[in-house]
């Protein structure tokens, strides 16, 4: 799976009306789901037998479904610690044929700190 993304024209130079209009990538609206604490730890439990003193497998656990929810552009929400979710760089182009996902120079993992941290 992968994240939706769709084409839309702005001009290079924000605000600048006689720059030239380029074709660039954003995420499709409405289609990231946030998921909680809870649904990675039901699908870190199915991966296998884990028990509460092996806290290092727990954390190499939770890693492989937390890396495979932001590949597919989803929310993670870790109650008491704050969200992780992904964000992607684009280069325009001047056809909309060419705008494609190889564009995509750089994706970033975030991290918004929830506020019980702040």
């Amino acid at each position: 799976m992968s994240i939706p993304v769709m084409r839309y024209k702005r001009n290079k130079t924000m605000g600048d009306e006689t720059s030239p209009e380029l074709f660039y990538l954003k995420r499709v609206p409405g289609h990231t789901r946030k998921l909680r604490t809870k649904d990675i730890a039901e699908e870190t439990e199915a991966l296998g037998g884990m028990s509460a003193e092996d806290v290092d497998h727990i954390m190499k656990a939770f890693v492989r479904p937390l890396r495979k929810a932001l590949v597919k552009g989803d929310k993670v929400k870790i109650d008491g610690l704050g969200t992780f979710y992904t964000t992607f760089n684009c280069e325009g182009t001047e056809d909309e044929k060419d705008c494609t996902v190889r564009n995509i120079k750089r994706i970033n993992v975030r991290f918004a700190v929830d506020n019980t941290l702040r």
